[in-house]
Order: structure tokens, then sequence, then C-alpha cells
């Protein structure tokens, strides 16, 4: 890498949220660069409160040009349809709405585009642009979803963007192997980043004060079509569970907050509490015993790693990571699917197995340290400098 420094886009594609996990990686990558005197960009989707949210005003600070995904000429649907019939009829030229990308990567005459999905779904248009330009560009995946197999036009997509990328790279083994599948490709540039998280890599935190009540922790988003919120209230409502002394305890918000609130209600689930979003998750697992997780599809969830780190056993779904850092009896206790049957015999397993708890927990610290890096946005941010050099490398050996 020259004495200039490198110049690189990252443009992360999720409309969601104001902000979420899956932006981690790549924000704390790009904060760093630009820390380091390199070049920064960073493209967004201008989403509800998005640009006053704190991480961006972070990011800024640190150096990075944020910019933001261009409005649509018209944001009614009924106008829209009108200016769509109109052009049809009149024949007005297709405009090309990405134009402004690829303008913007000559501008800045980039080095490396990275982008970010929270699927391995990625802006077919905008990495054509890189292409034609000759920019090198590398993907992240933060998530699979099985049950959404691409059709054979999707996949040639799929197929064409993950094999000419520089690297690819996804946040767990498994849903790795799942996307060569789904694209059909043997994927020799398939990589694994892990994504940072939010509690001290070398945190101690003592077993929780014992008062005869197993306080079980569910930590996400409150929205049972991704977490499967509805999974564990669903097997806590058996009448088994309503002679243990077990409170359920919710960290989280989400898009059907107000809806599992409800079901819990209406499944008579007791000593359920809803804490919403907290800041400091040490403070969850200072309270907290076990970690609840019933995913019914992930990428490698942040709440299992933080929960790992802080000594607490886990029950999850084997779906995707879940099951890649948990030894099922071991560390934790793993259903064998996203059901209400396979959860119910995970917890049944669980709460025979409580008095093994703080052991299992001490495993669960001992596993994930052996196998998670202390920093991965640095380890990351390094793979992508060496990115940059290789393509310097080739562009001086083209030149000569």
């Amino acid at each position: 890498m020259g004495k200039s420094g490198s110049r690189v886009v990252f443009v992360s594609s999720m409309a969601g949220p104001a902000w979420g996990g899956s932006e981690e990686l790549w924000s704390q990558a790009a904060a760093t660069l630009a820390r380091r005197g390199h070049k920064v960009y960073a493209v967004l989707p201008n989403v509800a409160n998005r640009p006053a949210h704190p991480r961006i005003a972070d990011l800024q600070k640190s150096g990075v040009n944020v910019q933001w995904w261009p409005k649509p000429a018209f944001r009614k649907e009924f106008f829209q349809m009108i200016y769509q019939q109109l052009r049809a009829r009149l024949k007005f030229p297709r405009r090309d709405s990405t134009i402004w990308f690829r303008k913007s990567l000559e501008e800045i005459n980039s080095s490396l585009a990275v982008f970010s999905s929270g699927n391995n779904d990625f802006p077919t248009a905008l990495i054509q642009h890189c292409r034609i330009l000759k920019i090198p560009y590398v993907l992240i995946s933060q998530a699979t979803y099985e049950y959404n197999w691409p059709a054979d036009a999707r996949a040639t997509e799929m197929r064409d963007y993950f094999q000419n990328a520089a690297a690819a790279f996804f946040v767990c083994r498994e849903n790795l192997e799942t996307t060569r599948l789904m694209a059909g490709l043997a994927g020799e540039n398939f990589r694994i980043a892990r994504n940072p998280f939010n509690v001290p890599y070398d945190i101690e935190l003592p077993w929780p004060g014992e008062t005869g009540v197993a306080r079980f922790a569910f930590v996400g988003c409150l929205e049972p079509n991704t977490k499967g919120c509805d999974l564990v209230l669903r097997a806590l409502a058996n009448p088994v569970w309503k002679t243990r002394p077990v409170e359920m305890h919710f960290y989280g918000r989400g898009n059907s907050e107000n809806g599992v609130r409800r079901m819990a209600e209406l499944l008579g689930v007791a000593h359920c509490f809803f804490h919403g979003h907290v800041d400091d998750v040490t403070e969850i697992w200072r309270q907290n015993h076990l970690l609840v997780l019933p995913s019914r599809f992930e990428g490698l969830p942040l709440a299992i790693v933080e929960a790992m780190l802080c000594g607490r056993p886990c029950v999850v779904t084997d779906v995707a990571g879940n099951a890649e850092l948990l030894e099922d009896n071991v560390s934790g206790f793993i259903a064998a699917g996203s059901t209400v049957k396979c959860v119910a015999e995970a917890l049944k397993r669980a709460w025979q197995q409580r008095e093994q708890w703080p052991q299992m927990g001490q495993a669960a610290a001992k596993a994930i340290r052996a196998n998670f890096p202390s920093n991965p946005a640095a380890e990351f941010t390094e793979q992508l400098l060496k990115l940059v050099e290789v393509n310097r490398l080739s562009e001086n050996s083209s030149a000569d």
C-alpha cells in the first residue's frame, strides 16, 4: 500500500432498523481505516432515523464520508405508477438509476468496494459498475435464509457476483456452505469473518446469586419470524412449567414487540418480563442464568457469543452458526429444529441439568475464547488491506 493510502467505499444494503448488529463489522473497519489516514466513504440507504443515529455521528467523527442512497423522483406509489405509464407510452429512454454510484467510484478513484448485506442477496447493478471500472469488491453476508432458495435466474446472478468477488465473507461456516450450494460454486474465495461483540473479551462475571428462581433471558429483536420468540413462549405455556420457579426475561425491541407481549398474556406464561433495549449487555448476564434463543434462521448471533463470554450456557436451535460454537449438553443445549416440540425438548434437558449450569457456563467461556478472536473487526480490517495491496501490485504489474 502506497503512502497516500487506499480509497475504500463501504456500501450497506440494510434498509430495516436505523442500526443493527450486522452493521458493526463494516462500520468498525471503516472507522479504523479512516483513523489510519485512508480515504473512506460509506454509502447507506436513507431510512427513517438512520441519519440521526449516534453510530452515524461516530463514523463521521472518525473521518468517514457518509453518503446516502439517492431518493426516488416520486415517493408516492400513485405518482410512481403514473410516471411509469407515461414513460412507456411516450417511449422515454430508461434511466440507469445507479449511474450516480459509478460516477462516485470514478471521482473517488476507489481502491476497493465493500458490500455488506443482511443476507446473501447483494445489489447486482452496483456491483456491475465496480466490474466495469475494474474495481475489486468484497462481499459480507450476515445470514443465509435456507427457506428462500433461489430460482435458477437468481442463482445465476448470485454465482456471477460471488465468483468475481475479491473475497466473500460469511459470519459462520454453515452460511458459507449453504451459499456454495445455492450459487453452485466451489467458493475458493469464500472466507469466515466474525462480528464484533459488546462485552469485554476477558470478562469474568460471577454466577448470579441464587434466589431459588431460574432466570431465562432472550436477547435479540422481538420478531418471531426470525428469532422464534413464539417458540419459547409456546414451550413454556406447557402446564409443567407453571409449577417450576422460572422467570422469562426478554431484552430487545422489534416490529412485533407488542405482539410478543400479547402472546405471552394469551398463553398464560407467568413471570414474563420485557426490558426493552439494554445498552450494558454485561448487566443482563449479571442477572440471568441461561440464554434462550430459538431462532428460525441466523448468521451467528452476537447474543450467543456474548452470553458465552460471560460464562452462561445457551439453549439454541440448530440453525446456521448457532451450533458451531456450542457443544450439546456440555456448554449448552441444542434443539434439533425450530419447532415447539424441539425447543421444549431442549428446555426439558436444560432443566434436568440445572445443577450443572455454572460448570457449563465455564465450559462455554472456555470454548468461545478458543474459537473466536478477541478483536474481529481488526482482523477483518487487515484482510481488507491485504486485498488492496494485492490489487495495487497487480495494477503495477499490468502497467509494467
